[in-house]
């Protein structure tokens, strides 16, 4: 039986390192994040290590997931040739390993049906053994004599035995990639090529991919088939089995390293794969990709989670078919982030991300909340406003449509203000707060006394809300920014005021422009309306030496420092962890 396989690098193209604010790139596919995904009999067997899972389509139509860990292979993923040496023949003991089980439950014929006879078996091993037996006969004429007939032919004694050899080796070749070719004549052969296509596409969105663990294969066989032709050694025959194997483990060594070279230099390498790549071609169907999906979802939440119980009973609502489904969804919608997949599940079942590795099955009330969330996440409604809550500063935070929802790079802005407060007690003016983020989040990880102001009563009314959630000792009024506000000595004021242009809004991602209220988007026409008002009116509610903490938008830094300038002195701006100019810190004058 010809067999095919793929596996999947998981990309760790840019990690954003927290503490020292820079970005390191990783160079080149990780060989040891490696996933393989092999065609079985209807379906997929993904394999990272020693976790495998099955998924495929039974002959009652009915889909079958299972998961279970094997004995794991050493990879010796920095020692070129040697590393594609390993990587085929891990590969063909997680196929037979793949192939066996499911020969088992796709052949396990229904409860009542008739067994079939030890002799109907035997009878059926007897047509196998004579079908390889006539395939070598012809394999040994097709492959062996007549390549070599043709070459003296055409040559004659007098052409070299090396031209004789090389045109024998390319006929050699030929014959090889033809016959492969042939194998798409079988129904069986095309069914396998469906699930080897959807695990191209669902592991890497490429039809080839020059790793796939059927493309190597077929290389080291051309490639191998070529060489023996130009050594062709007279030898006894115990010896010459010997150095064929030898030969094709190093030719499968020699095509791993051109196939990873292809896939680290990229564009026009990529597609030399295509040569070998379109004798495993076929145009997978839906069910091709959600079993695809649900293989290759279950193996990661394996690999992620080394206590996760193995899966025996096959279900419909199985977490890693759910879980894929959202996942294709979002992707065919042109929403990449895959986390969001993972946190719209976890938040229908009531559980953190990274719970998700202990889950195995969701109920169907569970399974319909969570397509009813992914069709409002479709519509490019943020998963905060879905469920009515983000996470921010360690804390949770209701939010709705009357309040900005808080971005990550915000609790920057709240992260420099503790470490100029300290322990020491003091007192901080929160402008436009919104939901509170800002505000709660100081008076939790501080003793300062903290006051929030914003124009919106809907918006004062969540902020309210979420300082009794968290229990925060926060003080909320209504002001259109210093209008209404009577302490005039605050030692710091904070604000992450409204900065975007107002003929940039419309401009926006749906996600923000048609979900969080323009009254907390628009900043007038250049975007710097607010700071103009703090700059004018915060000497007049800071004290000598006290700080002002704001959040700009990008490319605002110099203009912001501009307008701070008559007042304010040591103006300093803060980049976040992206590089982006995203913090603006000014001392009052005198």
């Amino acid at each position: 039986m010809s067999f095919c396989g793929h596996f999947f690098m998981k990309s760790g193209k840019n990690c954003i390192m927290k503490k020292t604010g820079k970005v390191k790139k990783k160079k080149g596919l990780q060989l040891l994040d490696l996933f393989f995904c092999f065609p079985v009999i209807g379906g997929i067997l993904c394999a990272n290590g020693k976790d495998m899972a099955l998924c495929q389509v039974l002959r009652q139509g009915d889909l079958r997931l299972v998961s279970f860990r094997q004995k794991q292979f050493v990879w010796h993923h920095k020692i070129p040739i040697l590393r594609g040496i390993e990587f085929v023949a891990n590969g063909v003991w997680a196929f037979a390993v793949g192939f066996w089980r499911s020969c088992k439950s796709f052949y396990t014929p229904p409860e009542k049906a008739k067994e079939k006879t030890i002799f109907q078996l035997f009878i059926a091993f007897l047509i196998f053994l004579a079908f390889f037996v006539l395939i070598l006969f012809f394999g040994w004429i097709i492959l062996g004599i007549l390549p070599a007939a043709i070459s003296i032919w055409i040559f004659g004694i007098g052409g070299g035995l090396f031209v004789q050899r090389f045109f024998a080796g390319v006929v050699r070749c030929i014959v090889v990639f033809g016959l492969l070719g042939a194998l798409q004549c079988f129904a069986s052969v095309r069914a396998l090529w469906r699930f080897n296509t959807a695990a191209n596409l669902v592991v890497s969105k490429k039809r080839f991919f020059a790793l796939n663990f059927f493309n190597v294969l077929f290389g080291a066989l051309l490639f191998d088939t070529f060489v023996l032709s130009l050594l062709c050694f007279d030898a006894p025959f115990v010896l010459q089995m010997l150095l064929n194997i030898l030969c094709f483990a190093l030719s499968c060594g020699a095509i791993f390293e051109i196939c990873l070279w292809q896939e680290n230099k990229g564009g026009i390498y990529q597609k030399l794969c295509a040569i070998t790549s379109i004798l495993q071609y076929q145009p997978p169907s839906k069910t091709c990709f959600q079993v695809a999906r649900g293989a290759v979802m279950e193996c990661e939440l394996m690999k992620n989670n080394p206590a996760r119980e193995e899966i025996s009973q096959p279900t419909k609502n199985n977490l890693a078919f759910v879980l894929g489904d959202v996942k294709a969804a979002l992707a065919k919608a042109g929403i990449d982030d895959f986390a969001e997949a993972e946190w719209l599940v976890a938040n229908v079942l009531g559980c953190g991300k990274l719970d998700l590795k202990f889950v195995k099955t969701l109920t169907d009330a569970q399974v319909r909340d969570v397509f009813n969330a992914l069709e409002r996440r479709l519509k490019n409604e943020p998963l905060e406003k879905i469920f009515g809550f983000t996470e921010f500063y360690g804390l949770r935070f209701k939010v709705n449509k009357s309040v900005l929802t808080p971005r990550p790079e915000t609790e920057l802005l709240v992260e420099n203000v503790l470490k100029y407060l300290g322990n020491a007690p003091s007192k901080v003016l929160d402008l436009c707060t919104g939901s509170g983020a800002i505000d709660i989040s100081i008076a939790k990880n501080s003793v300062a006394e903290v006051v929030g102001v914003d124009i919106s009563d809907d918006a004062l009314l969540v902020a309210k809300r979420n300082a009794e959630i968290n229990d925060a000792p926060v003080k909320f009024r209504q002001s259109d920014m210093f209008s209404n506000v009577k302490f005039k000595k605050f030692d710091v004021i904070v604000s992450n005021p409204p900065y975007i242009k107002t003929d940039d809004i419309p401009l926006l991602a749906p996600e923000v422009r048609d979900f969080d209220p323009t009254i907390a988007l628009d900043g007038g026409a250049d975007g710097l309306y607010f700071y103009r008002r703090i700059a004018d009116e915060a000497p007049n509610f800071l004290r000598a030496g006290g700080k002002l903490f704001l959040e700009i938008g990008i490319r605002q830094g110099a203009k912001v420092k501009k307008i701070l300038t008559e007042s304010f002195q040591d103006i300093k701006i803060l980049k976040d962890y992206n590089g982006i100019q995203r913090i603006v810190v000014a001392t009052k004058k005198g």
